[in-house]
């Protein structure tokens, strides 16, 4: 006889084990014949057809997050935010989601960050969806007035971030035209950089 799992726990351990979404996933299992409601157990070998049929039909959210609007998949609640496949847990992933939804109902489709440090910038830029476009720019290396006049003309919105690695030289060159679509960001970390553009997204 082969190996079986605690149907309960294989559940849990998938992210399922909210009760609500537990039982749509069941139902789910149910419909596909994977198990039965006499069942408690689940034999091992189904764990991968479990996995596959649970993530294309459900999708994990927590309680602060709301799944894209064309997410054709049913949302469920995690049992953990690291569970949520919109922020994963992670605050300034969810601050990015919610600005750049932003962003798209507003049309706003190029967005340009002027400033921040390497590591921050490949953070960025690892949870940036691919719309808006976004283009960052060092605010440490030689910059000309024309570069600056290309980014300012191609960008939707501009943000000037302020607290980070971010040479004067460098930020006055998007500042000094006083160009409304240049947002100037105060503080520090990705999180308050995506609350700024939401900010200025609802002027």
């Amino acid at each position: 006889m082969g190996k079986s799992l605690d149907r309960a726990q294989l559940l849990h351990g998938l992210g399922y084990g909210h009760p609500q979404a537990r039982e749509l996933a069941l139902a789910l299992l149910y419909d596909a014949g994977l198990t039965s409601p006499r069942k408690s157990n689940i034999a091992a070998d189904k764990e991968p057809r479990v996995r596959d049929t649970l993530a294309d039909a459900l999708i994990l959210v927590c309680e602060r997050c709301e799944p894209p609007a064309d997410e054709p998949r049913r949302p469920v609640p995690a049992d953990e935010p690291r569970r949520c496949e919109v922020c994963g847990g992670s605050a300034n992933r969810l601050a990015v989601e919610s600005a750049t939804a932003e962003c798209r109902a507003a049309g706003v489709t190029k967005v340009a960050v002027v400033g921040g440090a390497p590591t921050i910038h490949r953070e960025l830029a690892a949870m940036w969806p691919t719309a808006p476009e976004l283009r960052i720019i060092s605010g440490t290396d030689r910059h000309t007035r024309r570069q600056a006049r290309t980014n300012l003309d191609w960008a939707d919105v501009v943000l000037i971030w302020g607290s980070t690695e971010l040479d004067h030289k460098v930020s006055q060159l998007y500042t000094d035209g006083r160009h409304r679509h240049v947002v100037a960001v105060a503080r520090r970390g990705i999180e308050a950089l995506a609350e700024a553009l939401r900010e200025h997204l609802r002027r």
